[in-house]
């Protein structure tokens, strides 16, 4: 196989990547980034630096247990996220349930 993620630019999958449509991904691996944030890595080559929401979806779907969230599929939408009381248009994650639909939070 010739990978070719090499190529595709910045990896991180940003809001305006999902306005037409939801994309659903299989995590891989995570890493705690250089700003102390968890960073999830796809099979797919792309990653999602998780906010606070995100990371809350994670633990009520799986595990507090960031080992656990390996091998997990995930959708994820363009939605909003609160910030400093404000809305702002982000990555809006939901766990996929082993064999199911997601579970929004």
């Amino acid at each position: 196989m010739d990978d070719m993620t090499q190529y595709m630019g910045n990896p991180f999958v940003k809001q305006e990547d999902l306005v037409a449509s939801s994309r659903r991904e299989k995590i891989v691996a995570y890493h705690i980034s250089e700003f102390g944030r968890p960073v999830l890595e796809f099979a797919s080559g792309y990653q999602l630096s998780l906010n606070k929401t995100n990371v809350k979806t994670l633990i009520q779907g799986t595990s507090i247990d960031g080992s656990s969230w390996i091998g997990r599929e995930v959708e994820l939408i363009a939605g909003e996220t609160k910030v400093n009381g404000q809305l702002r248009p982000s990555v809006v994650l939901r766990v996929i349930p082993e064999g199911g639909d997601s579970i929004p939070f």
